[in-house]
């Protein structure tokens, strides 16, 4: 009765329509989409506690995981990441990729509810330098805002700051081991300063943290070519 209730509100959600040649979604549908979104959101809050829905994690129906899943982006709180986390290898792709977006719902909500807010308008500015200042003093806030240091690491990494940017990706997985957006964010420094093995360890590590990350396959093939070429030259001018 309870996984077939929160199943029932999941599909009445309407989903994105698809995007016209130019990748844009009418405004209309997203409105729709988003006052579905925010029924189900309270409906759910009302009526399941959050072990409940931990416990249809574990469903056979992936219907009910994927319900479950995306409720928990909404209403669950930061410490049940590691629930959603090893939800990642699910058999099911809409399982998995409901996961994902929960995850980084949930690492947007670590902190109270007015930094969640300042952050997420942060994120918004087009003034970069303006951005940094002011996800600065969020931080002096909120010293333990795991996202808001993987925001920083992005925003770094965008004014071409590598250093800073790698610090604060390290910052992030200190507070949130889990965070294999801020794993695969240390890859990317650490190939803007041509450090090939660094990048190739720091990508793998984040295809460990969640196996779907295919767009870093690709990557991952020709740093591995790179690295084993290197180990072929040193051998080589060693005289092994």
């Amino acid at each position: 009765m309870q996984a077939a209730l929160v199943v029932e509100w999941f599909l009445d959600i309407p989903v994105f329509p698809i995007p016209d040649h130019e990748g844009k979604i009418d405004i209309a549908w997203r409105l729709q989409h988003q006052r579905g979104v925010d029924r189900f959101r309270r409906l759910v809050s009302r009526r399941y506690l959050v072990g409940a829905l931990e416990r249809l994690l574990d469903s056979e129906d992936f219907r009910s995981r994927q319900a479950a899943a995306f409720a928990l982006g909404l209403i669950g709180l930061p410490s049940n990441g590691s629930m959603l986390w090893r939800m990642l290898g699910d058999s099911s792709p809409e399982v998995r990729n409901t996961v994902q977006d929960s995850l980084w719902n949930l690492w947007f909500r670590g902190s109270t509810e007015g930094n969640n807010q300042e952050l997420r308008r942060i994120i918004r500015m087009a003034d970069k330098n303006k951005a940094l200042r002011s996800i600065n003093s969020l931080l002096r806030k909120a010293p333990d805002f795991a996202e808001a240091y993987n925001q920083r690491a992005i925003l770094h990494f965008r004014l071409e700051n590598p250093m800073e940017s790698i610090a604060d990706c390290q910052k992030a997985l200190e507070l949130n081991p889990y965070h294999f957006g801020a794993q695969a964010g240390l890859g990317q420094c650490y190939l803007q300063l041509g450090r090939d093995r660094a990048a190739l360890n720091a990508f793998v590590q984040a295809q460990r943290l969640n196996p779907n990350l295919e767009h870093i396959n690709e990557t991952i093939d020709h740093l591995e070519k790179i690295v084993s070429g290197k180990g072929i030259h040193d051998d080589f001018m060693r005289g092994v």
